[in-house]
């Protein structure tokens, strides 16, 4: 099966993956948000894309794809501060697929 990818973020960090040919969406409210989210979930994506901003806004929503096979969310940092949640998801992943955090930095 083919899955298709987007990214999903505020207007202003969505121009250059517009430019690369990346669809793109800009939900309006948290609620909105997750909608998308079902919505592509059941229309072929594989991989979405979502800045950090937004994936703050909807924790619980986050965990409910955890454990499905598509779509993969991926967090990315936006153009404003840096919030570490794509990190901090990549190291539970590296954990709970091979039992310890080698990511882990001695903070």
């Amino acid at each position: 099966m083919n899955y298709k990818i987007c990214v999903i973020g505020d207007p202003g960090d969505l121009l250059p993956y517009r430019m690369a040919g990346v669809e793109a969406f800009a939900p309006e409210s948290a609620q909105a948000l997750e909608q998308l989210l079902d919505r592509l979930a059941h229309r072929g994506y594989g991989v979405i894309y979502l800045m950090e901003n937004w994936a703050a806004r909807i924790p619980q929503a986050l965990q409910r794809y955890e454990k499905e096979f598509t779509p993969a969310i991926i967090p990315l940092p936006g153009s404003g501060k840096n919030l570490g949640i794509g990190s901090q998801r990549l190291q539970a992943m590296v954990e709970m697929a091979i039992g310890i955090n080698i990511l882990q930095t001695g903070d």
